[in-house]
């Protein structure tokens, strides 16, 4: 699952959420969040995803605190 405004939701619902996003105009920023365990893949795959979609302003949201 991925979480879109912190609500777990399927690839295809994200996927139409995503594709209905990138309609809007302005378009809104995407900010991905990701806990250190999540694979690489999944978030580039997302990345992917929203690229396709149409989306053009994709952004990672960090917290310092969680560093090693």
């Amino acid at each position: 699952h991925r979480v879109l405004t912190q609500i777990p939701i399927d690839n295809a619902t994200m996927l139409e959420r995503l594709q209905q996003a990138a309609q809007r105009s302005p378009q809104p920023d995407v900010h991905l969040r990701a806990e250190r365990t999540t694979p690489f893949e999944a978030v580039a795959k997302l990345m992917s995803d929203a690229t396709n979609a149409g989306l053009k302003r994709i952004g990672f949201i960090t917290d310092p605190r969680e560093a090693p």
